[in-house]
C-alpha cells in the first residue's frame, strides 16, 4: 500500500516526485499494479491534471480535473481554510463506513480538485463555495482534510482504511 501525504504547495510537490524518481515508480505500483493508494491534502491535489498555485503545472492525471484556489465569497472568510469542517457524503465508499453524513475533519488549504467525473467524489464540504473534500475509484482514496488531525472521524477513516487493506477486493466504488 501506498499513502502519499502533502505539505507544501502543488507544485514543489509534484517536483519533489519528479526529482527523486518517484513518479514512474508510484504510476507503476498504483496504476498497474494496483496497490492500495491514500492520498491526503496535497497528496490528493496532485493526483489532478494541473493546478494554478503559483502559476500552471502538470499533475499526475490520475484524476482528470483541475486544482483550484478556493473563491472568496465572503470579506470575512479566510484563506487558507484552516479548522474543522463538516463533509457531506455524496457518495458513500468502504472508506466511509460508520463516519456519519456532517462529521467533522480538520483541513489546512487554499485550494482544491474539482474532478471532471463526478461519480468519483465520496464527500464535499462548504467553506464559502463547495468544494471536493475526498474521492475513490479502483484502488485510490483520497481526501482534501487530514485524517490524521480529524479526531474520532479521521481514526475511524484510517481504520476503515486498514481493513480495507484486509480486503481481497480494492475497487472503492
Amino acid at each position: 500500500h501506498i499513502v502519499l501525504p502533502g505539505v507544501g504547495s502543488y507544485e514543489s510537490c509534484v517536483e519533489g516526485l519528479k526529482n527523486s524518481n518517484l513518479l514512474d515508480i508510484l504510476s507503476k505500483k498504483v496504476l498497474e499494479a494496483h496497490l492500495p493508494f491514500l492520498g491526503i491534502c496535497v497528496g490528493m491535489q496532485m493526483l489532478s491534471s494541473q493546478g494554478f498555485e503559483n502559476g500552471i503545472f502538470k499533475g499526475l492525471n490520475w484524476i482528470k480535473g483541475d486544482v483550484k484556489k478556493i473563491k472568496k465569497s465572503d470579506k470575512n472568510l479566510k484563506i487558507p481554510h484552516m479548522g474543522w469542517n463538516s463533509i457531506d457524503i455524496a457518495h458513500p465508499s468502504p472508506m466511509l463506513n460508520d463516519i456519519t453524513q456532517e462529521a467533522y475533519v480538520y483541513f489546512v488549504h487554499s485550494y482544491y480538485v474539482e474532478p471532471l467525473e463526478k461519480k468519483i467524489i465520496c464527500t464535499e464540504t462548504t467553506y464559502g463555495n463547495t468544494f471536493v473534500s475526498s474521492v475513490a475509484y479502483e484502488n485510490i482514496f483520497a481526501c482534501q482534510f487530514h485524517p490524521e488531525k480529524s479526531g474520532k472521524s479521521g481514526a475511524k477513516l484510517l481504520a476503515n482504511w486498514l481493513d480495507w487493506l484486509k480486503k481481497e477486493t480494492l475497487i472503492l466504488y
